[in-house]
């Protein structure tokens, strides 16, 4: 956990809670309070293969919520690397999923829950019907870590931008997803999102791609982030209710509205196939 040592400087705050940081004394002894300064990975540097890039994105963060998402990096890692054959998911799996995490016993309990959830089931897509894969896996850590993730994305490219108090709202996008619920509708927010907004990209191997839309007049914005061009989240914040915004926008190209029977059938959890399906993902996006 890298730690910012006492000097005279700018105030600096916690871009998950908004707490003034206060910096570590030069040559301190023992443990950190929560208020220290420390800087976090964002995304987590778990998510990215050796060696390291030098370009990975650190933000301002107290030592209380530096870590917060502490093996998140793992679980989401081993989500994306079950599509095998899409860009380099069969090298992510090699290297971080069985030659990290499995073979050293580290998310045995998230392990157990894949493979006593894993059931066969056949969806409808447009070229016919496809038989899968499935497990079902608790999702609101992940969600909570893409929020995060997020609000320290705004911090690096809109440090003017106060994001603390605004609604987030997270939504996942794979194989599974676009199989089975509204295609069109993501397509559509992908493409809307892709072709208007800032693109950036993190990693040598393909491991994290970003793209924002910030309205910072009306304090709102839109992202789409893509982790190993297997699984996407779309991210939507703003200072007003987004239920309200969903209204405004129902009309609108840029479809906001949350897929309610998706939403209600799941209960905050990710469906992710095993098998690749036909779809082979719109990440490759140049």
């Amino acid at each position: 956990m890298p730690t910012v040592e006492s000097k005279k400087s700018v105030a600096q705050y916690c871009y998950i809670c908004d707490c003034e940081l206060v910096p570590v004394p030069s040559g301190h002894q023992g443990s950190l309070q929560d208020n220290h300064a420390t800087r976090d990975h964002v995304p987590p540097d778990g998510i990215f293969c050796d060696p390291k890039p030098s370009d990975l994105i650190t933000v301002p963060c107290c030592h209380r919520h530096n870590g917060k998402h502490s093996g998140v990096d793992e679980r989401l890692r081993m989500l994306a690397a079950m599509d095998v054959d899409r860009n380099e998911g069969e090298h992510i799996l090699l290297e971080k999923v069985f030659g990290s995490t499995l073979k050293k016993a580290r998310q045995r309990r998230f392990v157990s829950q894949i493979a006593t959830t894993m059931r066969d089931r056949t969806v409808m897509t447009p070229e016919g019907p496809v038989p899968v894969s499935v497990f079902t896996v608790d999702g609101k850590e992940i969600l909570d870590c893409v929020a995060d993730i997020t609000r320290g994305l705004l911090k690096t490219f809109y440090p003017e931008f106060n994001y603390h108090g605004q609604e987030f709202e997270v939504a996942d996008i794979h194989s599974a997803t676009l199989a089975k619920w509204h295609r069109d509708q993501q397509m559509r927010l992908i493409e809307e999102i892709t072709t208007k907004a800032n693109a950036d990209a993190r990693g040598n191997k393909g491991e994290f791609r970003f793209w924002h839309l910030v309205d910072v007049e009306r304090e709102r914005g839109a992202w789409l982030l893509v982790f190993y061009e297997a699984v996407a989240f779309s991210v939507c914040h703003s200072r007003i209710p987004l239920a309200d915004l969903h209204e405004a926008y129902q009309k609108s190209t840029l479809t906001y509205r949350r897929r309610s029977p998706r939403a209600k059938d799941r209960e905050g959890q990710i469906a992710s196939s095993w098998e690749a399906t036909t779809f082979r993902g719109p990440w490759k996006i140049t």
